[in-house]
């Protein structure tokens, strides 16, 4: 039986590599969001018009506490890489995706 926020039937998970994100709460529906092909950046963020639809695929969330553009992640060399406010992991990464997963 699923636990709460989990879907009872999820999508297939995309091929290659892949960033899953997981509510703690039920605030959005799980994501499973593919990186393939290498440098292929995903931008998360919150949603501004029609483009940018919440959905299981893709970066975009409704939510006040999040800017439109917060983040954008990508594999690259067998690494996740990600920017946060255009500022690369190194320099924060305690603070841009684990403070954006924990406010969901």
């Amino acid at each position: 039986m699923p636990w709460a926020g989990q879907p009872v039937h999820p999508p297939p998970p995309p091929a290659g590599p892949a960033l899953f994100l997981y509510p703690t709460n039920d605030s959005f529906v799980p994501k499973m969001i593919s990186l393939a092909p290498s440098g292929n950046r995903v931008k998360i963020g919150r949603q501004t018009n029609t483009k940018t639809v919440p959905g299981e695929r893709n970066g975009y969330f409704d939510s006040k506490v999040l800017s439109r553009q917060h983040a954008e992640v990508w594999e690259e060399g067998g690494k996740v890489r990600w920017l946060c406010g255009g500022v690369p992991a190194q320099a924060n990464r305690r603070t841009c995706l684990p403070r954006f997963l924990s406010r969901m």
